[in-house]
């Protein structure tokens, strides 16, 4: 099987990956460069229309376009959200709620270099969203992100 052929074998729109997730998806995604915007509007998506429920989002450091997409004000009860660093997306969202019947976010407080162990020993993430880089020759891609060109 040539590359290009691997390739699209494991190609998905960001809909069909979003549909993926279970009900109950204890979920984390990438920061900064790694948060992969089409996969969490496709997500919100899913949660705004009801097809995704009970599923926790933990974030670190979200980037602006999650306020606009899977941490908007408008999916507060239907997602769980749960920031490891309380940055402006959060404090942003906790300024809209203040006053009000809504709680705040939740923050799980912990130092940076324990989050991995966190995740994946205490509260046993299994969904990671997380732009990669493109596919190499033996159809593989690195965990690392990439600058994305057009």
């Amino acid at each position: 099987m040539s590359i290009t052929e691997k390739y699209r074998a494991r190609t998905m729109s960001a809909a069909e990956a979003a549909a993926l997730v279970p009900d109950g998806a204890k979920m984390v995604v990438g920061l900064g460069v790694s948060y992969p915007p089409a996969l969490m509007d496709a997500l919100a998506v899913r949660v705004r229309s009801g097809d995704l429920t009970g599923g926790t989002l933990y974030c670190m450091l979200a980037c602006a376009a999650a306020s606009e997409s899977i941490l908007a004000p408008d999916l507060h009860d239907r997602i769980r959200h749960v920031s490891l660093f309380h940055g402006g997306v959060e404090r942003g969202n906790d300024a809209l709620r203040a006053g009000s019947a809504q709680g705040l976010v939740e923050t799980l407080p912990v130092q940076f270099h324990q989050i991995p162990r966190i995740l994946t020993e205490h509260l046993r993430v299994d969904t990671l969203f997380v732009t990669v880089s493109p596919m190499d020759a033996d159809a593989a891609s690195a965990w690392a992100p990439t600058p994305i060109t057009h």
